[in-house]
């Protein structure tokens, strides 16, 4: 018993965690600090990975990646510092979703 207790707070731990990170980024992303974001980023082991989370507001029915978020806002610089952290195959990905060869 005493071992689930422990992996219960690892859990609630590592939940938090994640929370706190994606609230970090959403707030950078949206109040456009561009060089403040490139700084946590690069901070972070897996920052590609941190970029392609999907933020979702099930009352509007939206579903919406800090990209969008930033791009939406007109927020050039902060789209050029997430792109900078792309892989070059999403890159090469059209709208429509055909890839360049």
């Amino acid at each position: 018993i005493g071992m689930l207790a422990n992996q219960k707070s690892y859990a609630s731990v590592l939940k938090d965690t994640t929370a706190s990170i994606r609230d970090t980024l959403l707030g950078l992303v949206l109040s456009d600090k561009s060089q403040e974001l490139d700084a946590y980023l690069q901070r972070r082991h897996y920052p590609r990975k941190m970029l392609l989370e999907i933020i979702s507001n099930p009352r509007k029915n939206e579903c919406l990646s800090l990209l969008m978020l930033a791009a939406l806002n007109g927020h050039d610089a902060v789209v050029r510092v997430i792109l900078s952290y792309t892989s070059k195959e999403a890159l090469m990905l059209e709208p429509t979703g055909k890839a360049h060869s």
